[in-house]
C-alpha cells in the first residue's frame, strides 16, 4: 500500500523509515525544523496517545529485551503523563530537529545500504511531503511521529541487537538464522531487498544507528 500523506500512520519499521524520508524531503533542513518545533508544541500542549506500538508486537521481535523494556517505559509514562516532560529532558525545539537530523541520515544510511534501488518501493508517495501534508496543521504530523516512536525505536533496536548477535555468531548461529524472519516482520521482503544481508552486513548498515542516535526515540516514546 502506498500512502499519499504524512499523516497516514506507518504499520512498521518499513513504512516508518520510510514516513522519516518522506519527512526529509529535498528540504531537510526547514523540515526537521519545523517538525521539531510541532512536536515542542504539541508535548507543551497536551499528552499525546498512540496505537502505532501495537505494530511492535510480531513474532520475531515481540519477545526482544528492548521491545519489553519500552512497552514498561511506555505504559508508565503514558499514565503519568506528559506534563513538563519536554522541560525534565531538556528537550528544546531546536534539539529535537538536530538529534531527528542524525537518525534521518542514520536510517537512509542503513536503506542505502540494504535495500535494491531500482526495486524498492517506499510505502509514501512522491506526494506525501511536509509542505503538503503538515504545513497548515504541523501538530497533525508531529503526532503521527510521536505515536510511531515506539514502533520505530524497538524496530532499529531490535534488528541492531539481532545483526550483531548474528556477526559475533557466524552464519551457523541462532541469531544468524532468525535474520530473515525478522526483516520480514518489519516489513521488508526478499524482492526489495539486497541478496548480501547476512548479519554482519546488516550489523554495519546500521552504523549510523547507534544507541545515541537512537536516544530521541527513546525520549520521544516517554511521552
Amino acid at each position: 500500500m502506498v500512502y499519499n500523506s504524512l499523516t497516514d500512520t506507518p504499520h512498521n519499521l518499513k513504512e516508518g523509515l520510510d514516513w522519516l524520508m518522506a519527512l526529509k524531503g529535498v528540504d531537510a533542513t526547514n523540515n526537521l525544523k519545523a517538525v521539531g518545533e510541532a512536536i515542542y508544541n504539541l508535548l507543551q500542549s497536551r499528552a499525546v496517545d498512540t496505537t502505532a506500538f501495537e505494530a511492535v508486537k510480531e513474532g520475531e521481535i515481540e519477545d526482544q529485551k528492548s521491545v519489553q523494556n519500552m512497552r514498561g517505559t511506555f505504559i508508565g509514562n503514558k499514565n503519568a503523563g506528559s506534563s513538563g516532560l519536554a522541560t525534565s529532558k531538556r528537550l528544546t525545539a531546536g534539539a529535537i530537529a538536530e538529534r531527528l537530523g542524525k537518525l534521518v541520515d542514520g536510517c537512509e544510511q542503513f536503506l542505502d545500504s540494504t535495500t535494491a534501488h531500482e526495486r524498492y518501493v517506499s510505502a509514501y508517495s512522491s506526494e506525501a511531503t511536509w509542505e503538503s501534508s503538515c504545513a497548515q496543521d504541523p501538530e497533525a504530523c508531529a503526532a503521527t511521529l510521536l505515536g510511531i516512536a515506539p514502533m520505530l525505536y524497538t524496530g532499529l533496536q531490535g534488528l541492531r541487537w539481532v545483526s550483531q548477535c548474528a556477526s559475533y555468531g557466524g552464519s551457523n548461529s541462532q541469531a544468524a538464522m532468525r535474520m530473515p524472519g525478522m526483516l520480514e516482520a518489519l516489513g521488508y521482503n526478499k524482492e526489495e531487498g539486497r541478496s548480501y544481508l547476512t548479519g554482519s552486513y546488516v550489523a554495519w548498515s546500521l552504523r549510523g544507528v547507534d544507541r545515541d542516535t537512537l536516544s530521541i526515540l527513546y525520549d520521544l516514546a516517554g511521552f
